[in-house]
């Protein structure tokens, strides 16, 4: 998310898209993507959470950008687009999930983690939905 941007929230049961922009090695195929969200501490009452403390995104595919020429001398970097998804249990306690681990599949059957230390803040808030009270209509005693 960018600097000032603000926190988008949903509530349990909506469906997440998230677009990443990823720098990585022009040697590297990347291919699935997966993000892990963690429910921030103190965010939320301890007794209150039956559902679960981290939310998974996927992005089953990869768009890679147009390779161009460049200098051996030069990083040998290309971007890559993912558009990663997912559905919030409908038992997703309320408090804000912040991007802890994102992990690629590259190759046949191999793993990267990426470095979160320079990525900026990716975060969203689960808030409960808003539901009108119900109001007595009629009352009659038998």
């Amino acid at each position: 998310m960018e600097s000032g941007a603000r926190v988008r929230e949903y509530t349990a049961g909506d469906h997440i898209r998230l677009d990443l922009t990823i720098t990585h090695a022009i040697e590297l195929d990347l291919r699935r993507v997966l993000a892990t969200f963690q429910r921030e501490e103190g965010e939320h009452d301890p007794g209150e959470g039956k559902g679960p403390d981290s939310i998974e995104l996927t992005a089953p595919y990869i768009r890679r950008e147009e390779l161009k020429l460049q200098p051996t001398t030069t990083d040998r970097t290309t971007r890559s687009h993912a558009v990663l998804t997912g559905q919030l249990p409908v038992n997703t306690a309320p408090g804000e999930y912040r991007c802890r681990r994102v992990v690629a599949r590259y190759e046949v059957n191999r793993q990267i983690a990426f470095d979160l230390e320079e990525t900026p803040d990716i975060r969203f808030r689960v808030i409960e939905a808003s539901v009108a009270k119900p109001r007595v209509t009629h009352a009659q005693f038998l």
